[in-house]
């Protein structure tokens, strides 16, 4: 799974400043308000520096969860007053039940192998209360993923510039990035070059993930992004 450098995990948010944060929370409110209204308790998986938290927050109790130290220090600096876990969306056990969760921004595809995938999805499912919603917005398939595909994009604020170019290339069922870094700063300029795994299936393979781990599922084509969002409900009596 994707491990950030502290180094980008600094500039992650200069980076994406310009995400649509508040318009996917937006659709996470509406959801829950359908599903589950009642909801009071949310987990983010793959929370990042936790800018989706930072506005659900307001909405919900929540808990963020991450692999990545540097992502996760980013977002306790920000988000003092929740609680985070570092630790693998395939493999996770905090002892507690969520009214939500949620796994945004397309990280799903953290996970790299079906097999992986599955555990998630079962991780999730130990995780819900009873009749709990789970919202996963997808990444691309093998067929979608731009392959041989490359990118740059500039940015700057007081005293940093950071240029991040990456180059992506597909091997099988498996989406590589090649991200370079160069972050800039008066006293100096360093490179990060970070390689990231990234997992790409097919729709019935992430539906059959959410039905094996006890999950009712749909796919919403208006989700909160062009490739849609997965919504999930636990069964109402407990497993």
């Amino acid at each position: 799974m994707p491990i950030y450098d502290p180094r980008s995990a600094e500039v992650y948010d200069l980076l994406h400043r310009n995400h649509s944060y508040d318009r996917e929370v937006d659709y996470v409110r509406a959801v829950v308000a359908r599903e589950m209204p009642q909801a009071r308790s949310l987990l983010d998986i793959a929370c990042g520096t936790g800018n989706h938290l930072g506005l659900l927050a307001s909405h919900f109790e929540v808990q963020g969860l991450d692999l990545s130290p540097g992502m996760l220090a980013r977002a306790r600096a920000k988000l003092p007053q929740l609680r985070f876990h570092e630790a693998s969306m395939a493999d996770f056990h905090l002892g507690q039940r969520f009214d939500v969760v949620t796994c945004l921004f397309r990280s799903i595809a953290a996970v790299s192998s079906l097999e992986a995938l599955q555990a998630s999805l079962r991780c999730i499912a130990a995780h819900l209360n009873p009749g709990g919603v789970v919202v996963v917005e997808p990444f691309f398939t093998p067929r979608t993923f731009w392959d041989q595909d490359l990118r740059v994009s500039q940015v700057e604020a007081e005293g940093l510039k950071v240029v991040w170019m990456y180059r992506s290339e597909r091997r099988g069922s498996v989406g590589v990035f090649h991200n370079h870094y160069l972050i800039g700063r008066p006293q100096g300029i360093e490179h990060v070059h970070e390689a990231h795994d990234l997992g790409l299936f097919e729709p019935e393979e992430i539906v059959h993930a959410f039905q094996a781990a006890g999950l009712s599922v749909r796919h919403e084509a208006q989700g909160m992004g062009p490739l849609g969002c997965y919504v999930g409900r636990a069964p109402l009596s407990a497993r």
